[in-house]
């Protein structure tokens, strides 16, 4: 049988005193902080009856901290959310949402709501303040955007309650209006660059001052007294705003968009879609829809909101964000039709480089032949000179620098919206007059 060494323990009649295995740090109290306590069981022979007597508990004073808790971080205050609202580039009334939660035990007064620069939007109460909140007690509220406005969203709505600090709903965005008409061909594209030259004797340095270029169209409208009055209307109220543009040039056509479809599937190469961007399904200057887009993929647009009607047979083209400096110059053409010329000066512009052409020793090599169309090819050979002539003797000259100036123009004809997006692509690479290039 196992021999196994242990101790007896003894019965506490009351208090800790009387258990001697207990180690010295617990009897480390003195007995004026630390009270003897216990439960006795009394036996009443007489009556047949147990009494349990409980001594006074020990007790003591202990400085310390209450920690927190997630009840602490919840509960006891106002919540408000979402407390940002952005409607994003608005293309037609929105209605978003905001909750008002009240996570005190006790019942809270929502005093007040105090609106600021909310021209063009609504705010609907479940209740007009002052309102009272229950314990726990969350209400919604909805707030409407529309196209009447500035066109810049800024707006916030103040929320007070009593005794609280005030919470703050934001409503942010951009009020876009779709310019719908499809110009007549042939339609102007620029791209403009901006590159500093520092010229010394023995070479040059060369600066890209922009990033990406700054694009423009020359649009030529021609429209009946039908159109040309609705254009007229809307140059009155926008002009001096930005518009949403399509981008003809990028345009795909025959596309059918079912109502409450997320995305639309067609080949979207050689155009210029953006993720966050929008694009327009367009059936005609009255038929139309504006989509913001959540990501541009090679075969399809995922769309933030669903399409708001069927379309068969519609054109689809990216919008970009543009200005009319120059307005609208309008020509009576005689028998109900018109003539319109604007220029739209782009406000979106990014950064589409890409190599196109071979290379040889780091630098493109332009094989493209250019062509002649309409015109003819023009060169220049120069290098600096100054002139040095004070109108009564000999004139002086010298030059400036020890090399020589080439300059030629290019023209090129490409086919289709991919041949064209490449050359594009490779315009923006030579970020202006940067980088060089061969020509043969």
């Amino acid at each position: 049988m196992a021999i196994i060494d242990g101790i007896l323990t003894g019965y506490s009649s009351g208090g800790h005193n009387d258990i001697s295995y207990w180690g010295a740090v617990l009897d480390g109290f003195d007995a004026a902080t630390y009270q003897e306590y216990g439960v006795y069981d009394a036996l009443s022979a007489e009556l047949a009856t147990v009494t349990r007597v409980v001594q006074d508990q020990p007790a003591w004073a202990l400085s310390g901290v209450m920690t927190g808790s997630y009840y602490d971080d919840f509960y006891n205050r106002i919540h408000v959310a979402p407390s940002n609202l952005n409607v994003g580039n608005l293309l037609s009334e929105q209605v978003r949402e905001f909750t008002v939660w009240n996570a005190y035990t006790t019942t809270k007064t929502l005093s007040s709501i105090t609106a600021t620069g909310t021209d063009g939007i609504e705010l609907t109460e479940p209740a007009p303040a002052p309102l009272s909140y229950a314990p726990m007690q969350e209400r919604t509220y909805s707030v409407s955007v529309t196209l009447d406005g500035s066109p810049t969203i800024d707006a916030s709505y103040e929320i007070q309650f009593g005794g609280e600090e005030s919470l703050f709903v934001i409503v942010v965005g951009q009020r876009v209006v779709v310019f719908p008409f499809v110009p007549a061909n042939p339609v102007k594209e620029t791209l403009s660059w901006l590159t500093e030259i520092i010229k010394t004797r023995q070479g040059e340095q060369r600066i890209a001052m922009r990033h990406a270029p700054r694009q423009s169209w020359g649009y030529r409208y021609i429209l009946l007294e039908h159109d040309l009055a609705r254009l007229k209307n809307m140059a009155g109220e926008w002009s001096h705003r930005q518009w949403g543009v399509p981008v003809w040039l990028d345009a795909t056509e025959d596309i059918t968009v079912a109502s409450g479809s997320t995305e639309i599937l067609f080949d979207t190469s050689g155009a210029d879609y953006r993720d966050g961007g929008l694009a327009i399904i367009f059936e005609d200057d009255e038929t139309f829809e504006a989509v913001e887009i959540v990501s541009a993929l090679a075969d399809r647009l995922t769309l933030a909101r669903a399409v708001s009607a069927d379309y068969a047979g519609a054109v689809i083209a990216p919008v970009r964000f543009a200005w009319s400096m120059d307005g609208f110059n309008i020509s009576r053409l005689g028998a109900g039709t018109n003539e319109v010329n604007t220029e739209f000066l782009v406000s979106d512009n990014i950064n589409l480089a890409a190599l196109y052409y071979e290379q040889y020793k780091g630098y493109d090599v332009v094989t493209d032949r250019s062509c002649i169309s309409g015109g003819a090819l023009s060169e220049r050979i120069r290098r600096t000179m100054v002139e040095i002539d004070n109108g009564q003797g000999v004139v002086v000259t010298d030059t400036t620098q020890d090399y020589t100036d080439y300059a030629q123009t290019v023209e090129t004809v490409v086919s289709g919206r991919e041949e064209r997006w490449k050359l594009r692509q490779w315009l923006h690479s030579r970020y202006g007059k940067q980088k060089a290039f061969y020509l043969p």
